[in-house]
């Protein structure tokens, strides 16, 4: 129904190997294969690494457009309004709230179709973007949430239920890392003898990338063969910096940071443990890769974890709590295991399934 009516264009801030962006990557590539036509557009000029990962695809492969650099807000508006007037009978769908705020702004007074999929917990809470929200929410289409809690935060504010997608994963993906172990290790300079504590996400503070490293320290120190990989776009650069401050030029030899790596399933299948101190999550995907990936997982204890509290090689700790932490991270390098999980209900295909009917529901109700 939808290639009948027209094409879809997902709306990301930044193209950049990050969950949202991700997300509107995998559900472009699924629209193509299913013969729509369908594109990415960036309001900002997408990072290299997420053209590289785009060009590496074997099939269908999204198209990313940037827009042109805007001198300002307002400009922004203008070149948005622009691009998407010239668009005909045109899905618009808009990931995290930036991109949600200029494209309805932009295109306020249109008839064109917008659905907004939102990523983060409690995003409105800050002024002015909840303002705005009471007035655009009535140029929305469809509002999504990739979480329960999320969704139920903006009915709170906003009076109106997203629907719910959870996100997916490529189960077989990490059922077939591309690398084997060794080449990964190879790549990041490790030996195979070596343990690696990895961590997935951006480089800010509510990923507690800090608590990591100071939580863990002693290990480093006992051993010089456990190594922590944080595999993720340093968001914060003062953040960054201020995490291996005061840490020996020999201990930060275990320390990496890759920035993004195309390769999360490889990297997961050549790690010993996993680990996802956040403060917060909308969804955690990250944390459902390593299940996927049958890793061990040691993660704080919050909404987005619930559900896996009591799982098979998983543990969640008090926030905060450095000594349950460090424990319960030298307990899983000591047990050696690995752990078969059933993740079928994780699978991409459902979550591409269920924003498909999304979309065709929209059109019905033109």
């Amino acid at each position: 129904m939808i290639g009948k009516k027209g094409k879809i264009i997902h709306v990301v801030y930044k193209g950049r190997l990050a969950g949202a962006e991700n997300l509107a990557c995998a559900l472009v590539s699924d629209h193509i294969s299913r013969g729509y036509e369908s594109e990415i557009l960036s309001i900002q000029h997408s990072d290299s690494s997420f053209v590289e990962r785009i060009l590496a695809m074997q099939y269908n492969r999204p198209t990313i457009i940037d827009l042109p650099q805007a001198k300002s807000t307002l400009h922004r508006i203008i070149c948005l309004a622009r691009y998407f007037m010239k668009q005909k009978d045109v899905v618009i769908v808009t990931h995290t709230i930036m991109p949600a705020f200029f494209v309805r702004v932009a295109l306020f007074f249109t008839r064109h179709k917008i659905i907004s999929v939102l990523h983060g917990i409690d995003d409105y809470q800050f002024r002015p973007w909840g303002f705005f929200e009471h007035i655009l929410k009535f140029r929305t289409s469809k509002t999504v949430h990739v979480s329960l809690l999320g969704a139920l935060d903006y009915k709170k504010r906003f009076g109106i239920l997203p629907e719910v997608v959870f996100n997916g994963i490529n189960v077989d993906e990490f059922a077939n890392p591309v690398l084997k172990k060794d080449q990964v290790r190879a790549i990041l300079n490790i030996s195979t003898n070596s343990k690696i504590i990895l961590q997935v996400g951006r480089i800010e503070g509510t990923k507690g990338q800090d608590f990591t490293v100071s939580s863990l320290l002693p290990l480093l120190e006992e051993d010089e063969n456990v190594h922590i990989v944080f595999a993720g776009l340093i968001e914060d650069a003062a953040f960054h910096s201020k995490i291996l401050l005061g840490i020996s030029e020999k201990t930060l030899r275990q320390i990496h940071f890759l920035g993004s790596f195309n390769d999360i399933p490889s990297l997961i299948n050549t790690s010993d443990i996993f680990v996802m101190p956040s403060l917060r999550e909308s969804s955690g995907l990250a944390f459902l890769e390593a299940y996927a990936g049958n890793l061990p997982i040691v993660a704080t204890k919050i909404p987005a974890f619930a559900e896996f509290d009591q799982h098979l090689g998983v543990r969640l700790v008090d926030m905060g709590n450095a000594y349950e932490f460090r424990h319960s991270v030298e307990a899983f390098l000591h047990n050696k295991m690995s752990y078969e999980r059933d993740v079928e209900e994780f699978d991409i295909m459902n979550m591409l399934q269920k924003y498909t009917e999304i979309i065709d529901g929209v059109l019905r109700h033109e």
